[in-house]
């Protein structure tokens, strides 16, 4: 979809055939609504989407690069960062819009964002590849060297996005994206335990980098998520960079599905009022 603001839609027939036409990427995440469509016409019920990867809070100076004609792109894991932002707001006892967290979620890619009540006015670029290397992604690379790469590899602009998202990362550096595996070697292989420590110090970067957008404002948490989480050695490789930012809590894995149902929940008890898509 184009880029919207957070929170919860209703699945109509406009957004489904936005949707349907990919005029905005193709990407997996459109099937559910998609389906969520033909089920609601099928059971004359209706449905919902939360927080897609689109969406779009950043503020106006987060959006600029030094070429005219290219804008920084929201695109990130909307649907975890700011469901777990709202589970430890909840914990705390206070509304998602009353704090100030950083919010890193690390799956086969890697975004961070700086969740400023309630609004998320700057993240990297994940679907792009801005950041820090993920098991599959480069991450950021210094623009000569990457040009120069792809020239020298005679690669076309469709095999360079393929590679980049695809064939980089630990896949590159180590030959496996299999993080349990790497994790075993940890300490005993000097190359695994060298690259491992780099992914950590390029997410604490990442999470320096977003603590810059409060202006000195307290930071109530830094929240490190998805399924790389579920790693201690990469969860306390950035603990000892960024807990003097603030406290950090790890909430390991995706909770999606269960972002999802609260928001949908929220609406049917009427606390919250569902947006249409314009």
């Amino acid at each position: 979809m184009k880029p919207i603001e957070g929170g919860v839609y209703h699945v109509d027939a406009h957004l489904y055939d936005e949707l349907k036409a990919f005029n905005y990427g193709i990407h997996a995440s459109n099937l559910s609504g998609m389906m969520g469509y033909q089920l609601a016409q099928k059971f004359n019920i209706p449905v919902f989407t939360i927080d897609p990867p689109v969406t779009d809070e950043l503020m106006p100076i987060a959006r600029i690069t030094g070429i005219k004609g290219i804008e920084r792109i929201s695109r990130f894991h909307a649907l975890n960062q700011k469901g777990v932002a709202r589970k430890y707001a909840a914990q705390v006892g206070k509304d998602y819009r009353d704090v100030n967290v950083i919010v890193a979620h690390m799956g086969g890619g890697i975004t961070v964002g700086a969740h400023v009540h309630g609004k998320v006015i700057d993240v990297n670029e994940g679907l792009e590849g801005e950041g820090a290397f993920s098991p599959e992604r480069a991450g950021s690379i210094p623009n000569d060297a990457l040009y120069r790469y792809g020239y020298d590899h005679d690669m076309t602009p469709e095999e360079m996005d393929h590679f980049l998202s695809k064939k980089t990362g630990l896949l590159s550096l180590l030959g496996t994206n299999d993080l349990t595996q790497l994790s075993q070697q940890y300490g005993e292989d000097a190359e695994v335990t060298r690259i491992l420590d780099a992914m950590a110090y390029q997410v604490a970067k990442l999470i320096g980098e977003r603590a810059v957008a409060f202006k000195g404002a307290p930071i109530d948490q830094i929240i490190l998520t998805g399924g790389i989480a579920n790693s201690d050695i990469i969860t306390e490789g950035i603990r000892q960079y960024v807990e003097w930012i603030a406290p950090l809590s790890v909430y390991a894995g995706e909770m999606e599905m269960e972002a999802l149902a609260s928001g949908v929940f929220d609406v049917l008890e009427g606390t919250v009022e569902p947006k249409y898509y314009q």
